[in-house]
């Protein structure tokens, strides 16, 4: 089934490609530099939305590392690269929200129009001694004022190769009572309809976090 996305948050410094057969209206993928030693931040997807918001780096107040208070979903998604290479692309839709990263470029803050902080999602990876490239993304949410979905669509317009390792977690803090849901590939999967199979990890509605939404 055909998404249809007004893209925003995750930016990292990339070539433009489009992907044949799995196009998104308003969606500029990006192809990644093809080195053993990147960090996660240049395997994510960037884009941004029609109407970016700009953000005074004066009035930011990063939250520090490990900070859990008033973060009302988190998700957690993990990959196995088995060339070593990213061949996925990460798509946040979150529109009037943009991304603001740290001095790491590991972790990227999103923030409103009013400046106030919606997200936070910081990567991490390691080779593993079989050259496998080990990657987890993690969002932490502390608005859920923003309708967004999250999803990953593989790097090539074919079917199989690593997307299908995708596996993770979603927390929800819903007046104060944490509930976890799990998920991999067979949860996830979605078939488009020109074939192509992408991962829908989720979406959020009106303050809910649920299954992803086929746009």
């Amino acid at each position: 089934m055909k998404k249809s996305k007004l893209l925003t948050a995750i930016l990292v410094a990339a070539t433009a490609i489009v992907l044949a057969g799995c196009k998104k209206t308003g969606t500029e993928p990006v192809q990644l530099p093809d080195t053993n030693n990147q960090t996660t931040s240049e395997i994510a997807q960037g884009v941004t939305s029609e109407a970016p918001v700009i953000v005074d780096d004066s009035e930011i107040v990063p939250v520090e590392p490990g900070q859990t208070s008033g973060v009302l979903a988190s998700i957690t998604v993990n990959f196995v690269y088995s060339e070593g290479t990213a061949d996925t692309i990460e798509m946040l839709n979150i529109g009037g929200v943009a991304s603001q990263p740290d001095e790491t470029g590991h972790i990227m803050y999103g923030y409103d129009e009013a400046e106030t902080l919606i997200y936070r999602r910081e990567d991490t990876s390691f080779t593993d001694e079989d050259g496998k490239l080990n990657v987890t993304i993690s969002y932490d949410f502390y608005n859920l004022d923003y309708n967004f979905d999250l999803a990953f669509d593989p790097m090539d317009p074919e079917n199989g190769g690593d997307i299908q390792s995708i596996n993770g977690s979603i927390l929800k803090n819903v007046n104060g009572t944490e509930t976890v849901e799990d998920f991999t590939w067979e949860n996830v999967g979605i078939r488009g309809e020109t074939g192509i199979w992408y991962a829908g990890v989720c979406s959020c509605r009106n303050g809910v976090i649920g299954a992803y939404e086929v746009q």
